[in-house]
């Protein structure tokens, strides 16, 4: 057999190659439905997109380990679309801040009260100082220290184991003791003034207080009112408001039962209760006396005495006890040219 010429032609299968690229690409490239939404500040993904029927069915963990690695994947594409930058362990990415907003565990914190300096300033509006840091450098030991407290810039003149004395002090005047009763001065200034804002902050506190639970109380004085205003009401119906509409936040009344008097009560008694329906609505029963001014002459004389002509006794006798319409009948039946006795 002889070798085959270096110009003949061979053929590559690069099919597989082409497969595994496009497989990788299709990796990197994870295609959604529905966009999905990420808050880089938590590494957080939110996948609306429904996970697949049939995968699901058929192998349960595969679907979910394939969801999840396709959100992950999104995830990381976002994490290097954003600036880079290189440092010595290699590259980063800059995270943005938390976008999504998560509940609080406990409520928001009180705003601090205005000292008396602050709500002058604000009266007045000064604008406040910047805060000073705590960290000054030290041209000396060329070294940041604190500026108070604990080998602080403000202790440098008592760490100093020389100190000028100026020529216009006495010669007993010791600079180191000065600059620490000066520093003592302040400190206790400060803490005079803290204290008296912390009394003022507590007695507008109470004075707050005390508004609030006096509106309270005129509210439930209130609202005690017309619940006795509104529990008279129902009083006005059959079944003393237990079967009436109840309102937005009223209570059901309870033990409430409608009392009837009975059928067959004593003459006394129910001639008595006749009595006073009269009295209430005017009206005078014949056999008392009739009521009239104490101005009147005739006040307090009985009605049978003949110095006051009772109405009811004057038309019985003269209809011979037929009352007030026989005589208006009897009128009607004389016609003309007849008289009448």
């Amino acid at each position: 057999m002889s070798d085959p010429s270096p110009s003949a032609s061979t053929t590559v299968d690069v099919s597989a190659i082409l497969q595994a690229n496009n497989e990788k690409r299709r990796a990197l490239n994870v295609p959604k439905e529905f966009p999905v939404e990420t808050d880089l500040g938590l590494l957080a993904v939110y996948d609306p997109n429904p996970i697949e029927e049939e995968s699901y069915a058929l192998d349960k963990e595969q679907a979910l380990l394939l969801h999840a690695r396709d959100g992950i994947q999104l995830l990381v594409n976002e994490i290097w679309s954003r600036p880079t930058r290189i440092v010595d362990d290699g590259v980063v990415a800059e995270i943005p801040a938390v976008s999504t907003a998560l509940p609080r565990e406990k409520p928001l914190p009180k705003p601090a009260p205005m000292t008396k300096w602050q709500a002058f300033a604000a009266t007045k509006g000064i604008a406040p100082k910047p805060r000073r840091d705590r960290m000054v450098f030290d041209e000396e030991k060329q070294d940041w220290v604190p500026r108070w407290g604990y080998k602080g810039k403000n202790k440098e003149v008592e760490d100093q184991w020389i100190v000028e004395v100026p020529g216009n002090k006495d010669p007993s005047f010791d600079p180191v003791q000065a600059s620490k009763d000066e520093r003592k001065a302040r400190k206790q200034k400060n803490e005079n003034q803290r204290l008296k804002n912390l009394q003022r902050a507590a007695a507008n506190a109470a004075k707050g207080q005390e508004d609030k639970e006096k509106r309270l109380g005129e509210r439930e004085t209130r609202k005690k009112i017309i619940e006795r205003e509104l529990k008279i009401t129902k009083g006005s119906t059959a079944s003393m408001g237990k079967f009436d509409p109840q309102g937005r936040g009223e209570k059901k009344e309870k033990n409430v039962k409608r009392k009837f008097d009975p059928n067959e009560v004593e003459g006394k008694q129910e001639r008595s209760k006749a009595l006073s329906i009269l009295e209430k609505i005017g009206a005078t029963p014949s056999n008392k006396r009739t009521k009239m001014s104490t101005d009147n002459p005739e006040y307090g004389k009985d009605v049978a005495s003949g110095n006051i002509i009772n109405s009811r006794k004057a038309i019985k006798k003269l209809t011979g006890g037929k009352g007030a319409l026989s005589l208006e009948k009897k009128g009607k039946r004389s016609g003309k040219g007849n008289r009448t006795k």
